[in-house]
């Protein structure tokens, strides 16, 4: 059973309501003002709130605040009920968060009306919101098992593009090293040609560490390299 709790300072008012509501079969609760409001929500959460605006204390939208100020209640329905009908306070309710603003007097049919809408749309997202979390213990355990077999497909992966690598690159690299040395060797120290040798030495090097950084990978981590692009994160050799 649907509980609707009527908040309005006037007991005629909230009689007059209480019998239209009971004729729905909904269970009412009452309260005066808007601070002994909040204080019966703690105790007996509504499902919907009838709210009236003009009242002592605390009253229409200072309570609103205070409700879609909290997270349990942020999606609480609420329906400002106010013999105030100008265009600014319609606006204030909104704006603050009201689902709805109805001008007394009212047809009860209206009410009715209004109150039969929003409870049916709690109950449709309450549903949703139970869906999506009674995701089961196993239906986890699949998607974590799933993710297991990712990374290690991955992990796969990486070592195949190593040992490609390394067939296709490290080796006539290493020739190109010992070519390059070897050379350096026939000319003087100062000349042209050894220093485009020692230029072509130090890249192989340079290829040469970018190899070993990827012989030690052992996870995928992107690093930003340009706006959009990321790049892999290479290890510098010999760091764990």
């Amino acid at each position: 059973m649907d509980t609707v709790m009527i908040v309005d300072d006037v007991p005629l008012n909230r009689s007059f309501v209480r019998m239209l509501l009971e004729e729905r079969n909904y269970r009412i609760i009452e309260a005066e003002d808007g601070q002994k409001a909040l204080d019966l929500i703690k105790k007996d959460m509504p499902d919907l709130i009838l709210l009236d605006i003009v009242m002592p204390n605390l009253n229409g939208f200072e309570t609103l605040k205070i409700i879609r100020g909290t997270p349990e209640l942020q999606h609480l329905p609420v329906i400002l009920v106010s013999t105030v009908e100008e265009f600014s306070s319609k606006r204030e309710g909104f704006l603050i968060g009201a689902d709805d603003y109805i001008v007394k007097p009212f047809k009860p049919e209206e009410l009715l009306l209004r109150v039969d809408v929003f409870l049916k749309m709690k109950k449709e997202r309450d549903a949703l919101v139970l869906k999506a979390v009674s995701l089961t213990e196993s239906q986890r355990e699949f998607l974590d098992h799933q993710n297991d077999i990712v990374e290690k497909e991955k992990e796969i992966l990486l070592k195949q593009v190593y040992v490609t690598l390394h067939h296709e690159i490290r080796n006539p690299l290493t020739s190109v090293l010992i070519g390059s040395q070897i050379l350096k060797e026939k000319f003087g120290k100062d000349t042209p040609e050894k220093k485009i040798l020692v230029e072509i030495e130090t890249c192989a090097k340079r290829i040469r560490d970018v190899m070993d950084a990827l012989g030690e990978l052992k996870s995928i981590v992107l690093e930003d390299y340009l706006a959009g692009i990321k790049m892999l994160h290479l290890p510098k050799p010999g760091s764990k």
